[in-house]
């Protein structure tokens, strides 16, 4: 039975590769599903960080010795899981060769993402304090937000993904000059303090990310190969 599963997909495969040859668009279905279901994992492990956070705070888990090493592991393993769900997702989904070959360059960026989750724990096992200071700093996982929204216009070519790349790209500087001019400033006012802690929330809980895929998802459309 699984045989032939696996040769019925197959064939379904080959269909949908033969399709891509003879058809003069560069299609887009999976591609937009595969944004929206990272949107979706994405903002349930945001969430779920959140209200951890909070119960932390309210319970003061953080006395115990044992706990940061319990919210890294397990910040690991969704982190892990959420990889796993997508590769898995463009492996077993029937689709165009172009989609496939897109996608399985895209997930790079995803996987990037979730690298730079973990920094806080990995920094905390190793005892490498420079790294909590390069998450605080520098707003790694925009910046491959962006990468990843400028890699799908290379695919779509679409003016609406374009300027919302220029606007995103503009966030990452922004985010990055407001973050790192608490460093600066040796005596912030309390709106400057009020500005940090704003876009500190946004990009701790992946907000930018999760909107972007949102974006990408409603605004790709099908282009014709040049």
């Amino acid at each position: 039975m699984k045989y032939e599963e696996e040769q019925l997909q197959l064939i379904l495969q080959s269909i949908q590769d033969a399709k891509t040859v003879q058809e003069p668009k560069k299609s887009v279905g999976k591609i937009k599903t595969a944004f929206l279901l990272w949107a979706c994992i994405y903002t349930a492990y945001n969430v779920l960080i959140y209200f951890m956070q909070q119960l932390n705070l309210k319970n003061q888990w953080y006395l115990q010795e044992s706990y940061f090493l319990k919210y890294g592991l397990m910040m690991t393993i969704l982190n892990l899981l959420m990889i796993c769900i997508l590769y898995v997702f463009i492996k077993k989904s029937t689709m165009p060769l172009c989609e496939r070959r897109f996608l399985l360059v895209w997930i790079i960026f995803p996987v990037l993402i979730c690298i730079n989750n973990v920094i806080p724990f990995i920094s905390t096992i190793s005892h490498t304090e420079f790294l909590i200071q390069y998450y605080r700093a520098f707003p790694f996982s925009l910046v491959m937000n962006a990468l990843s929204i400028l890699f799908t216009y290379s695919y779509s070519r679409s003016q609406s993904i374009f300027r919302f790349m220029l606007l995103n790209a503009g966030y990452c500087l922004l985010a990055f000059l407001v973050l790192a001019s608490m460093n600066w400033n040796l005596e912030p006012s309390l709106n400057h303090v009020k500005l940090v802690t704003l876009v500190d929330f946004i990009n701790s809980y992946g907000i930018i990310e999760i909107l972007s895929m949102l974006f990408l998802f409603a605004n790709l459309k099908e282009e014709k190969d040049k």
